[in-house]
């Protein structure tokens, strides 16, 4: 099917739907302070093994080709005073529209490419509001070369927020060194690489980073081996510990042995006591013990809640007791409807998670119904009044009863993602698509052959009308179904499995489908994690 606004000459060799400079930027990272995740899974390495940081670098500049293989180590280059001569054009923009444009650049090419370029250039790079986001990688090189050092002392009053990596041959005890005496500026801090820390580094960090409003260690094991628990604890429950801070994403809770099998509750005492304005917590695999939850300092701030771990009936008596929480997060989730009557406590909920276990699940259809359902009094103020982001996958409960429920009183929904609903039912899925017109993000992957998604498979102009992202992974609708769809709604983003996003090329006025998606994957998905709901999908 031909579409006319593909005759028109302004489309003529643009691809769709996504934008032309997803197909040209580099990787800049950038960190995101409303995603818990770590930087290191937003952005992986390439070389993760030793996690070396070293590039093939090809560089045209103004008629100069620059070849090598470097480091990130020091701006010291013998660089010319001036650019070539075909740069004079260039030469003659004021300071501030150079850094402009190197900001769009990754922080790699300051060092490898336009420190090289002139001395002009050189000094520019090292302007602190081109450090303001870095991450940084511990190497054996970085570290004997005293490179590390220096750049994080040059950089101390400049950077906002700092991402440390390492190799895994590198000691922790080296990178306590590296750290300069105070960087006062950094307000998040993200180590979720690291397996463990010590608490020499604990104490590092504790003088070191004295305003730092967020604390990513979503890999770090808690409880390290052979550490001295109560002096770690001590250490990093202490008087003069991080005093500002506001987001804390915690690592996991291993035991280093079994004789300490105390160490977790012996944390997660003194969490609990820990007098700091926390409104965002995030725990990880291992965190069993979380009754004190309710009772600590922070409870009426906490406003999101992420609980990566088994949830049973009783727990979720200590979740609802949080009333400010706009953010659940929940992760393998056994309990039955009582549990679902519990959370309908929490009014403020605009956003929730949960994972429910499938076929091990106990919610049923009438359950999850009256879970969506507004109380006769007070509708305005009730859950799920506030609700527009909702994850509730492998829920072999949500049914026709729950569906209906949902769009009735939750119509300015805009995320869903269904996935593994699969006994959900042709006639619940029709009606979602027919009646939640705000939707913006949608998935129902995973339905296999229990069903054929008809209300998608044949979806009208009116159904979705803000419809941004459709995720179908696992289904039985066609590529070719898919492709039809996308020649309507050209600004779509539909992924039909992993990893892969339909696009087509505008070629004398016909559409030609891509098979391969060639555009930067890692950027455009921490642009659309930007976009409130993306998290959900």
């Amino acid at each position: 099917m031909m579409e006319l606004y593909m005759k028109e000459k302004l489309y003529e060799g643009k691809t769709f739907p996504i934008a032309e400079h997803y197909y040209t930027m580099t990787e800049a990272y950038r960190f995101i302070e409303s995603s818990t995740r770590s930087l290191n899974m937003n952005y992986p390495l390439r070389e993760l093994r030793d996690r070396r940081y070293t590039r093939e670098i090809v560089y045209r500049t103004f008629g100069r080709e620059l070849r090598r293989k470097a480091y990130l180590d020091t701006f010291d280059y013998d660089t010319p005073d001036v650019p070539g001569d075909s740069a004079d054009h260039i030469s003659k923009l004021p300071d501030v529209v150079l850094l402009r444009v190197f900001s769009r650049l990754h922080p790699l090419d300051y060092v490898h490419s336009l420190s090289l370029v002139c001395k002009r250039w050189n000094l520019l790079v090292q302007c602190g509001c081109l450090w303001r986001d870095v991450r940084v990688i511990a190497s054996e090189q970085s570290l004997e070369n005293g490179a590390l050092k220096s750049f994080l002392s040059k950089m101390s009053n400049g950077i906002k927020r700092l991402c440390i990596d390492r190799t895994e041959s590198v000691p922790v005890s080296l990178i306590t060194e590296a750290l300069p005496e105070r960087m006062n500026t950094v307000t998040l801090l993200d180590m979720g690489g690291f397996d463990g820390l010590t608490i020499g580094l604990w104490e590092k960090l504790i003088d070191c980073f004295a305003n730092l409003e967020i604390l990513n260690l979503e890999y770090v094991n808690m409880i390290p081996l052979d550490a001295d628990i109560s002096a770690l604890i001590t250490v990093f429950f202490g008087e003069k510990a991080f005093r500002k801070i506001r987001h804390f994403i915690c690592g996991y809770f291993y035991a280093a042995s079994p004789s300490e099998p105390s160490a977790e509750e012996l944390f997660l005492r003194s969490l609990w006591r820990w007098n700091r304005p926390l409104e965002v917590l995030h725990f990880c695999e291992g965190m069993e013990r979380r009754h004190g939850i309710p009772n600590a300092p922070f409870a009426t701030s906490l406003t999101v809640l992420h609980l990566s771990c088994i949830l049973e009936e009783h727990d979720f008596l200590v979740v609802t007791a949080l009333v400010n929480l706009r953010e659940l997060f929940l992760s393998y989730l056994f309990a039955t409807d009582s549990a679902l009557v519990e959370m309908k406590k929490l009014s403020n909920l605009a956003h929730l998670h949960m994972y429910c276990c499938g076929q091990d699940g106990d919610f049923s259809d009438p359950g999850l119904a009256g879970f969506f359902e507004l109380p006769e009094a007070n509708r305005r103020n009730a859950f799920p009044s506030k609700l527009k982001y909702l994850k509730m996958t492998s829920c072999h409960g949500f049914q026709e009863s729950a569906a209906d429920a949902l769009v009735r009183n939750c119509p300015a929904l805009e995320s869903l993602d269904i996935s593994g609903n699969c006994y959900m039912g042709e006639d619940a899925l029709s009606t979602i698509v027919k009646e939640l017109r705000e939707l913006r993000f949608l998935s129902i992957s995973d339905f296999e052959d229990q069903m054929e998604c008809n209300a998608v498979r044949n979806l009208r102009d009116e159904d979705l009308p803000c419809l941004k992202y459709l995720r179908l992974h696992r289904t039985k609708i066609s590529e070719k179904v898919l492709r039809k769809l996308l020649l309507k709604r050209r600004n779509l983003i539909i992924s039909p499995r992993p990893g892969h996003i339909l696009t087509f090329t505008v070629h004398n006025g016909n559409p030609r489908f891509n098979v391969q998606f060639t555009a930067n994957k890692n950027l455009l998905e921490n642009d659309l994690l930007e976009q409130p709901g993306y998290c959900c999908i």
